[in-house]
């Protein structure tokens, strides 16, 4: 048995030992190199989805601005017609109407 593994078939294992150990490193090297990679990769993706959706929000938002603007110039608009309404209805009491009420009134406070 020792004839065997001395002198030459010795040193045929330690190399193919060697040569193991050096393909192994450039494997566990370029899986490294392709994590970085896919790394790198998912960072940027991230960071452009990241992006999108804080424009997607900020356009939601200006969207919703404008909607709460409009329905809220809609409700002036028509509060402003309701007391335009009102206020035609008085100026259409007649003065002499007004002199009237006012006279009973001050009539009747002073009876009381």
């Amino acid at each position: 048995m020792k004839g065997r593994l001395s002198g030459g078939g010795m040193s045929r294992i330690v190399k193919l030992i060697s040569e193991l150990e050096k393909e192994a490193d450039a494997i566990v090297s370029e899986a490294h190199s392709k994590a970085e990679a896919v790394q790198q990769r998912l960072g940027e993706e991230i960071e452009a989805l990241r992006t999108l959706a804080a424009k997607e929000l900020e356009e939601r938002l200006v969207a919703y601005e404008q909607e709460a603007r409009r329905r809220h110039e809609q409700a002036l608009r028509e509060e402003e017609g309701r007391l335009a309404e009102k206020l035609a209805w008085l100026e259409s009491i007649p003065q002499g109407l007004i002199e009237e009420q006012v006279r009973l009134v001050l009539d009747r406070l002073r009876e009381s």
